[in-house]
């Protein structure tokens, strides 16, 4: 088992003026579809295929801001097939958020 968070860190600004700002959970929206299309590997034929799960989410501090950061907590379960290197390396592929073992 691998567990990781998943940081988005962007610029916020009254929600009015979004383009004074940058909106640190639509970055992480995106990283998060791409940790959904990530090849997992070969399946094993005991314990199945290799898991990438966003278990929690958390941003913003009011209705009204464009959030500054955007947290994620990523449950990942390996395989011998996939072990968890392989499954860091793979995940550190998606760019333009910061990844935290």
């Amino acid at each position: 088992m691998t567990r990781l968070r998943m940081v988005a860190r962007r610029r916020p600004a009254h929600a009015s003026r979004p383009h004074q700002g940058e909106n640190a959970i639509d970055r992480a929206g995106r990283a998060i579809v791409a940790l959904q299309g990530l090849d997992r590997g070969p399946i094993d034929p005991l314990l199945g295929p290799a898991t990438i799960q966003v278990t929690k989410i958390e941003g913003g501090a009011a209705a009204n801001v464009l959030p500054a950061e955007c947290l994620a907590t990523i449950d990942s379960r390996t395989t011998p097939r996939v072990p968890g290197e392989e499954i860091l390396r793979r995940i550190a592929t998606i760019e333009e958020v910061e990844w935290e073992v």
